[in-house]
């Protein structure tokens, strides 16, 4: 296949398409489950279920989903606060996995 557009067949534009219209909806799926994950815990937190983790503490892998970190948290990963962005997350502080620097 062709990676210029102009040169495609019909058929692989086609194909192309609908590749990237499931690669789009599995996408974002993925932000809807992070976001209702996220919510839930945020509830469960508010509810007081769930402890939620001190504001500027160190990062440490989740043990299990009532550990993920929620939009909002403040983390301290490599000696830089962090604060993640959307949803829910699992990953340790980075740009790629929705946090933000807040140094």
């Amino acid at each position: 296949m062709s990676t210029n557009i102009a040169d495609m067949t019909d058929q692989e534009l086609a194909d192309l398409i609908e590749a990237a219209r499931e690669a789009l909806a599995h996408r974002q799926s993925l932000e809807a489950v992070r976001g209702q994950m996220g919510d839930a815990i945020k509830q469960a937190r508010a509810s007081g279920v769930l402890e939620a983790p001190e504001e500027g503490a160190d990062y440490v892998a989740p043990y299990d989903a009532t550990e993920l970190c929620v939009a909002g948290d403040v983390r301290t990963h490599n000696g830089q606060a962090w604060v993640l962005q959307r949803g829910a997350c699992v990953g340790p502080p980075s740009e790629a996995n929705g946090w933000v620097q807040t140094d």
